[in-house]
């Protein structure tokens, strides 16, 4: 073998180490919401690569490598993504509190979000820091262990977390991506092998190695069409093969991100990008707050939420009181540029129309509307849907003078729920304050209701007399020092600090009550003739539940304030700090009629959104009103309900033992694959080297050189045949004919070749007996770990 075809074969082998990195970080854009970490990561994935190829030419050992790869990516790291801390050095102070901040944020989100998320600096850091880390460990096993097993395990352990965590989008595409990379490693590593070590029979090494070449480029094929082909009837990844939480009921638990991930920099930057756009029939009234949905759970760092959703389309169940009057608002909704799950809808939902295709999916509880996992791919690109909202008109005095008379014990619990009271321990940061506790007592101790008392917290931050300023220019976050530092300190934020304090502050008085997120109604484009709604439009509220009434929706940020509900906040309309000079002030009570003539419009009955100005102009559908929505979802009890229940238990309890008894099948389809390969391989490597000595003899070798690995003997492939055979004698002198087939093997090399044909047979003979052997002296799981381990493919 010529010299510069083993240098073409290792750098091919490079390349292929390289593709590996880079395709796992392509895939990591299944758990982010945009491209923009892909070059930035990618641009580290190469440079540790390419040093750790430069310190294996130039003889670098592994103690002065390993020590100069980690250093090149921390400064990679730094360069990029820490660049505000170039004038120090690389592992200096700052760098470390920034550092420190972005994997704190990390784990915050991580145990509250599910992705896609932002591509905030924290989790690229991770991404580039556990990509750069296994280049150079992913080098050192193809080029100095040449194992490959060893070789993929770093970059295989980063692209199963990303599986894992991601959603359904793309996942047989990134597969297909891996397998093929995945193979393309294995090919290169067999055709060094082949250059390197089977040197004993050299007038057969480049016909071996060109057959490898042409058998591992099939081999990528098959790969990447197997995983195409095969995998999509396999494994369904839009859920969760089992979910516990699933069971005995027909919800879905996701926990997808809080959307004050993505509309919080909006909020801050003020971004002037559209990202949606509502048409609805009369701008001048049906102008409102469009709703994304509540965060209910706050653990003193964060707000969030795990819901339960449930497959969308027609009438969605309803959470307002029965007995509160509604106005029916049909919208258009055309999404351009959000980045969540998460839909925009007037509060609060009643009917879906049409989704364009797009399957969506709805939680009553909090109202939210998402897309469905399996459809994020097609909404992200923007789609169009039609919905009707019941817009609920709260009367002050049909509010309880308890909030919570007549609400489960469970659900006071769950919606007014405070962090543990601080103690003595200055330092935790997570505890809530009594001083906190104490303002809003104080705040409130003139109010004989519970509605008297939000309207007290509510006037607290933007009543004639309040000092609280609205101002972008804070730090972010709504944790417990930034609401105990809002409150008795700076006095200036923006919704969030707003909305998560005055929540909190309700809670503590045991007044229920939870931080909704959304936007704006935006701004009215006459020439499109809708509401145009973009990042500076983003904004959170609190909402506070009176029981038999449902949630209201307050709003202490000065400058913001719904358009309906004025008798409820007594708050003029406004949403940039202006009051809206636009609405035409007509109190929405004028537009409402009793719940039971609600008109639910017929979506078939109506030609226009001009025709739906004029309810009298479209043909109500039968069961118009709320409560038949109600009763037609299915929320009235009896016998029926009862059966349903049962069903949906025994259907429950089946698709789990089936989708178990699929998974058992295909871990053992996936197990069994290696050694029926290794078994199909070396029937025909035997068929064809039977008339062949030389092959007869290398497959003989091959066969030897396995079967002592059993017993912790691994070849040299600067060894001869006899080097490799005294060494294994004094090792394992118990490991068969050694001598006799080594004898065979030299014979085979350098006798007469009318004896080849003899010395193969003896050779074939000698390796069978040893492999006997070998595996006489090991246990039944070490014989399987070794039938299962892609190294057995080596002697195929």
């Amino acid at each position: 073998m010529k010299v510069d075809a083993r240098t073409g074969i290792g750098i091919l082998t490079e390349a292929a180490v390289v593709t590996l990195s880079v395709t796992v970080a392509f895939s990591l854009e299944r758990l982010f919401v945009d491209r923009s970490f892909l070059g930035d990561v990618i641009t580290i994935v190469i440079v540790c690569h390419g040093v750790a190829i430069a310190a294996r030419h130039i003889g670098l050992s592994m103690w002065v490598a390993a020590p100069l790869n980690l250093l090149v990516t921390a400064t990679m790291l730094k360069l990029i993504l820490y660049s505000e801390t170039l004038g120090s050095a690389v592992f200096a102070r700052g760098t470390w509190n920034l550092l420190g901040e972005d994997l704190r944020l990390v784990w915050d989100l991580f145990q509250t979000e599910s992705a896609p998320v932002e591509p905030i600096r924290g989790f690229v850091m991770v991404a580039a820091a556990a990509l750069g880390v296994s280049a150079p460990l992913a080098d050192w096993a193809a080029f100095r262990s040449r194992s490959f097993p060893e070789t993929i395990a770093p970059a295989a352990t980063v692209f199963a977390f990303t599986t894992l965590l991601s959603s359904g989008d793309h996942q047989i595409a990134y597969g297909a991506a891996f397998a093929g990379a995945v193979a393309f490693v294995a090919v290169a590593m067999r055709m060094s092998r082949r250059a390197h070590d089977e040197f004993w029979i050299g007038n057969r090494r480049g016909r071996g190695i060109a057959t490898t070449a042409w058998v591992g480029g099939c081999t990528v094929v098959v790969a990447v069409a197997s995983s195409v082909v095969v995998a999509p009837s396999l494994f369904d990844r839009s859920e969760a093969l089992v979910d516990v939480t699933d069971i005995g009921s027909s919800a879905k638990s996701r926990s997808v991100a809080s959307p004050l991930v993505e509309i919080a920099p909006s909020i801050v930057e003020q971004s002037n990008f559209e990202l949606f756009s509502v048409k609805v029939a009369n701008p001048s009234t049906d102008r409102h707050y469009w709703r994304l949905m509540a965060l209910t759970d706050f653990d003193g760092g964060t707000w969030s939420r795990r819901s339960r959703f449930r497959d969308a389309h027609g009438p969605v169940p309803a959470d307002v009181g029965a007995d509160v009057a509604r106005r029916v608002v049909r919208q258009q909704v055309t999404t351009r540029r959000l980045g969540n799950v998460y839909l925009p809808a007037a509060y609060e939902l009643a009917k879906i129309i049409d989704s364009s295709g797009v399957t969506l999916e709805y939680e009553a509880a909090t109202a939210a509307l998402v897309v469905d996992q399996q459809a994020i791919g097609d909404a992200a690109r923007g789609f169009t849907y039609v919905i009707e909202s019941a817009v609920p008109a709260f009367n002050p005095n049909q509010l309880p003078v308890d909030a919570t008379t007549g609400s489960s014990s469970d659900f006071v619990d769950e919606y007014t729920r405070l962090p543990r009271p601080c103690g003595d321990d200055l330092t935790d940061s997570r505890c809530w304050p009594a001083s906190v506790t104490t303002l809003a007592e104080s705040i409130t101790r003139e109010a004989t209701t519970d509605y008297g008392r939000v309207r007290a917290l509510q006037d607290f931050f933007v009543g004639s007399e309040s000092d609280f300023v609205y101002d972008l220019d804070v730090a972010v976050g709504h944790d417990i020092n930034s609401v105990t530092d809002f409150l008795f300190n700076v006095r200036r934020g923006y919704c969030e600090q707003f909305a998560a304090t005055y929540a909190a502050m309700a809670r503590s008085l045991g007044i229920p009550a939870r931080v909704a997120v959304g936007y704006t109604w935006g701004e009215f484009d006459e020439e499109r003739g809708e509401f145009v709604v973009k990042g500076k439009h983003a904004h959170a509220w609190p909402e506070v539940h009176f029981s038999s009434v449902g949630w209201i929706s307050f709003d202490p940020t000065p400058g913001r304030a719904p358009t309906h509900g004025t008798n409820i906040t007594g708050l003029q309309p406004a949403q940039d700090g202006d009051i809206d000079s636009a609405f035409d002030g007509e109190d929405v009570t004028e537009f409402i009629a009793p719940p039971s003539t609600v008109p639910f419009f017929n979506p078939d009955g109506a030609e226009s959104f001009e025709e739906l100005a004029d309810p009298a102009s479209s043909a109500d559908a039968p069961g118009s009103s709320v409560g038949a929505t109600e009763a037609d979802n299915g929320t009235d009890s009896g016998s029926g309900a009862a059966r349903d229940a049962v069903a949906l238990r025994d259907g429950d309890a089946l698709q789990i033992a089936l989708r178990t008894v699929q998974a058992v099948l295909v871990a053992v389809a996936i197990a069994s694959i290696i050694p029926v390969t290794a078994w199909l391989l070396r029937r025909r490597r035997f068929k064809l080297a039977s008339d062949d000595p030389g092959r007869l003899g290398e497959f003989a070798f091959d066969v030897v050189v396995e079967s002592v690995r059993l017993l912790g003997i691994k070849p040299i492939g600067s060894e001869t045949p006899a080097e490799f055979g005294r060494r294994v004698l004094r090792t394992a002198p118990d490991s068969g004919p050694i001598t006799e087939f080594i004898e065979a093997v030299t014979r085979l090399r350098y006798a007469h070749p009318e004896l080849a044909p003899h010395s193969a047979t003896a050779a074939w003979h000698s390796a069978s007996l040893i492999r006997h052997a070998c595996r006489s002296q090991v246990t039944p799981a070490k014989k399987l770990l070794a039938m299962l381990n892609p190294r057995s493919l080596r002697v195929a």
